[in-house]
């Protein structure tokens, strides 16, 4: 995943979250000593700069009993013991 200029950025820098009230404060080593403020990454702290890419679904295929009539396979072809 290729980063924006702007998210290097904010994956550089250090950011404090508020505990109570969930505010995001730039790291500096006053507020680092408040035990209100933890240290969050950057994509805790701004997680509309860092969307997560969607799951990809899973192709399921076809069951063998859901094969169209017609296709049984290939190792019936020719099989006229029946």
């Amino acid at each position: 995943m290729a980063f924006t200029e702007k998210q290097k950025l904010l994956r550089e820098a250090r950011w404090l979250q508020h505990v109570s009230d969930g505010t995001v404060y730039a790291h500096t080593p006053l507020m680092d000593g408040n035990p209100q403020v933890v240290e969050v990454t950057a994509e805790e702290a701004f997680p509309d700069e860092f969307p997560k890419s969607a799951p990809k679904s899973k192709v399921q295929k076809p069951k063998k009993e859901d094969a169209p009539v017609g296709f049984a396979g290939l190792a019936d072809v020719g099989d006229d013991s029946q």
